[in-house]
């Protein structure tokens, strides 16, 4: 045990000696705390009035006023660090829920990337398999496109010698047209050249002879 403290406390212009085993400076407020309580009264109109017991006994019934009070907050003070106390140990409760909630949370949230990420994969698979196939088909329709043309410009190339053919053969048998008419033409010139000459000899021979000589050779021929 601590030894004993005395210390000279000034309480209402006169200095009591107190003692305890508390710290001096503890003593020094009780007296502090008792003059304060005096000054109090002391303002009060009816103070004046009464005899010294009265004051005493006014003095002490305010004291156990104030004790009383004291302990009525200190009980409230302490229901309401109880009542802090189960409100911290509910929030304790819902901090340590909500730490599982979090953490059930963050494993399905890491369970549903894993799903995105395999889903995301097989998205670029189907992707860059549907553009090589797009590639591939293009490539073949080009390719028919060509062949095609190719074709065409065969056909046409065919298309235009026959054509070529037929104007030429067309043109071949206009030719042995126009030529067997000219050479039709021509004999028909050289018989009349004939005729003509064989005409123009028959009059010279008529010309020579006896009037019915000529008469009797021509009803002859």
């Amino acid at each position: 045990m601590s030894d004993k403290n005395v210390q000279e406390v000034l309480i209402d212009g006169r200095i009591y000696q107190l003692g305890g085993y508390e710290s001096q400076e503890y003593l020094q407020k009780v007296g502090v705390y008792i003059n304060n309580l005096l000054d109090q009264m002391k303002e009060m109109d009816s103070w004046r009035k009464l005899s010294g017991d009265e004051r005493h006994v006014l003095t002490q019934i305010n004291i156990a006023d104030d004790y009383f009070k004291a302990q009525d907050r200190i009980i409230q003070l302490e229901d309401e660090a109880l009542s802090k106390e189960k409100e911290l140990y509910e929030l304790k409760h819902q901090l340590a829920s909500l730490r599982v909630q979090f953490d059930e949370q963050e494993s399905q949230l890491a369970k549903k990337n894993q799903e995105l990420a395999a889903a995301a994969r097989t998205i670029q698979e189907q992707t860059d398999y549907l553009t090589r196939q797009t590639a591939g088909a293009k490539r073949a329709d080009k390719k028919a496109g060509n062949k095609g043309k190719s074709a065409g410009a065969n056909k046409s190339a065919s298309d235009k010698k026959q054509e070529d053919k037929k104007r030429d053969q067309t043109a071949v048998s206009g030719d042995r047209t126009k030529a067997a008419g000219r050479q039709e033409l021509d004999q028909d010139r050289s018989l009349d050249a004939i005729q003509m000459s064989f005409d123009d000899l028959t009059i010279n021979a008529n010309a020579g002879m006896p009037d019915g000589e000529a008469e009797v050779r021509k009803n002859n021929e």
